[in-house]
């Protein structure tokens, strides 16, 4: 089910309106909301809260963000909602954020190309995998969250080149801390 609230008030709520697999939709999952407001809202920039809850997972995702709300106004949201899947989990409760550098070596002959994924692993398991160019702020720089089980956890980098269909793994630790920014320098 998914529901909409606004400034912290229920203002609407759905079932799936597509599901996976009809009219070829592949594995979407479309929800159709009707967010009713009040007169004195109206042109101001509102709390919402999108709210996505899995009966399979039994738990409660969020999305937050500030938008002006405009009576008979109609929204498309045509972006994936990317559901962290571990976010608030009690295997997972923490997450911590990652700033990484790439920087080209001398003799490597590495580069980036569209398509390739870069994962953090705590030993051997993925606390998450991204795919590099969806995330780059500039050239060379990627900044994304990683999950965590408690507050300090020592995780290594794997890359993962769709181009030459290669697998490297940095067998540099770093510490990943919850709630705080770890800066990483990557040499290709």
């Amino acid at each position: 089910m998914m529901a909409i609230f606004v400034n912290g008030e229920l203002r609407g709520f759905a079932n799936p309106a597509i599901t996976p697999g009809e009219d070829r939709l592949g594995d979407k999952v479309y929800f159709i909301l009707k967010v009713y407001g009040n007169e004195n809202e109206v042109s101001s920039f509102t709390n919402f809260d999108l709210k996505y809850y899995s009966c399979n997972l039994r738990q409660l995702f969020n999305c937050s963000w500030q938008y002006p709300f405009e009576a008979e106004k109609v929204y498309g949201v045509d972006y994936d909602l990317n559901v962290f899947l571990m976010d608030g989990s009690t295997k997972y409760p923490k997450a911590g954020n990652l700033c990484v550098k790439f920087k080209s070596s001398e003799n490597g002959d590495l580069q980036l190309h569209e398509g390739d994924k870069l994962a953090v692993f705590v030993g051997d398991e993925c606390r998450r995998v991204i795919t590099v160019d969806d995330e780059m702020e500039d050239d060379e720089e990627v900044s994304f969250k990683a999950f965590l089980s408690k507050d300090e956890e020592l995780a290594t980098l794997r890359y993962y080149s769709f181009w030459d269909d290669v697998v490297l793994t940095f067998k540099e630790t770093f510490k990943l801390k919850s709630n705080s920014v770890t800066n990483l320098d990557v040499h290709l």
